[in-house]
């Protein structure tokens, strides 16, 4: 997984997260817990672009 990223990308910010069982977010597309997903997708897109609320 960790060369496909790397392959996949030229970004200098491209992460890999893997959800563990003790995240609840396991099963494909983390359908189990989508919020979970959704919640580290947001984040990590307002920490790249360094977004401000409001």
């Amino acid at each position: 997984a960790h060369n496909t990223v790397d392959n996949a990308t030229s970004s200098p910010r491209a992460d890999l997260k893997v959800f563990g069982p003790e995240d609840g977010g396991v099963e494909h597309c983390q359908c189990d817990n989508g919020k979970l997903a959704v919640e580290y997708m947001t984040d990590w897109v307002a920490e790249v672009l360094e977004a401000k609320p409001g």
